[in-house]
């Protein structure tokens, strides 16, 4: 086995010479501390991405899920928008998870607010509002319907494609031209 650089048990030890007190107190300035590295890393995150060096292999490099990877690189992207949000997570007001939340539920013109609203909201509640913000009303299932068939004397279409069998430049549908 390797050389022991860190011995773990003798932190604990030394720590527990320390006050409740003290101990409580060193506690919430590791949180902090733990919340700004993690908007640093959002930031770094951010410019690699930018230089195109984010992708799903950082999974494996850094030993989280392929799914994590890609929350934080969203994340990364829309705190871009949110200064306000950004400000609050570095100041160690949100945990990640309520950062990570937040972020999908704001939009630039409410971020003060939602920065004020998520620092006494628990993560689950705020997971629950992106939930609802991205579950489709009924209406909204009609508008999507009626646009399939709309101009197609009712035939259903690929989304994306006119009836020519054409993508729209946004799409990623593939249309073959029969």
């Amino acid at each position: 086995m390797g050389e022991r650089t860190f011995d773990y048990s003798a932190l604990v030890d030394e720590l527990r010479c320390h006050t409740t007190e003290w101990l409580e107190a060193a506690r919430e300035e590791a949180v902090v501390e733990r919340r700004r590295w993690r908007v640093r890393e959002l930031a770094i995150i951010r410019v690699l991405d930018e230089r195109g060096r984010v992708d799903d292999s950082l999974a494996g490099e850094d030993g989280i899920s392929v799914r994590d990877v890609r929350g934080t690189r969203e994340t990364a992207r829309l705190l871009d928008d949110l200064p306000n949000i950004a400000n609050a997570a570095h100041e160690g007001e949100l945990s990640e998870e309520q950062l990570n939340a937040v972020t999908r539920l704001a939009e630039p013109e409410d971020d003060a607010d939602w920065a004020e609203r998520a620092r006494n909201t628990s993560p689950e509640d705020l997971h629950r509002l992106v939930r609802r913000k991205r579950t489709p009303t009924a209406e909204d299932g009609r508008k999507r319907r009626a646009a399939r068939t709309s101009g197609s004397g009712g035939a259903r279409t690929t989304p994306g494609c006119s009836t020519g069998g054409s993508p729209s430049p946004t799409s990623t549908a593939r249309c073959s031209n029969a």
